[in-house]
């Protein structure tokens, strides 16, 4: 591929941080970040470590990351029941999934094993470098007993691509921009290019 991917290590956090802090000061609304803001996250964020972090690296320059963030810790999906069409969906999904060694749907009362895509940011948003960096993430927990990954994808998004090749359900959201009568958006568009939003604070 176009860069070697591998999971993060206590001495990446300064480059980490040095390429969320830049990929993300050119987002509209992007996130601060730098390696003091880094680290708080890594302490606070229950269950987020180092070591989920993918990074991509083209010789010594990180290009490239994403963090894989079980938050279960904070916030969980329940199944209650399976209802219409989604029982017998449920039953042929399991049965494969029984054949085909994939993670079967929860039964009602569980929990869904899920985890977030969270953290991405990509030197000049290469969608090579997206591609290598989902790829790793499924091949390194498809057999972890999660069911989906969730990420957030725009429209006209570079990185959309990037998931043709595996089995997604959309939830289509509209982000709004809301400011007081007097503030300074209050006649403004939102500007062009990805937003910074991380659906997993949302």
């Amino acid at each position: 591929g176009p860069c070697e991917v591998r999971p993060g290590r206590a001495e990446d956090i300064p480059a980490l941080a040095a390429l969320l802090g830049s990929e993300w000061s050119r987002q509209p609304f992007g996130y601060v970040m730098d390696e003091e803001r880094l680290r708080e996250r890594l302490e606070r964020w229950p269950g987020l470590r180092i070591e989920d972090f993918l990074c991509a690296w083209r010789g010594t320059e990180l290009v490239g990351c994403v963090a894989i963030w079980n938050a279960q810790a904070v916030k969980r999906f329940r199944v209650e029941a399976y209802r219409g069409s989604m029982a017998w969906i449920k039953r042929a999904f399991n049965l494969g999934a029984f054949f085909l060694r994939y993670p079967p749907l929860p039964e009602p009362g569980q929990v869904f094993p899920y985890a977030y895509l969270t953290h991405t940011a990509i030197q000049g948003e290469d969608p090579a470098v997206f591609q290598a960096l989902l790829d790793t993430a499924y091949a390194r927990y498809r057999k972890s007993g999660l069911c989906f990954l969730c990420l957030c994808v725009f429209e006209d998004d570079p990185y959309a691509p990037a998931l043709t090749r595996y089995r997604t359900t959309p939830l289509p959201a509209q982000l709004f921009l809301v400011s007081p009568p007097e503030g300074p958006w209050a006649e403004r568009e939102l500007p062009e290019g990805r937003p910074g939003f991380e659906m997993a604070l949302v």
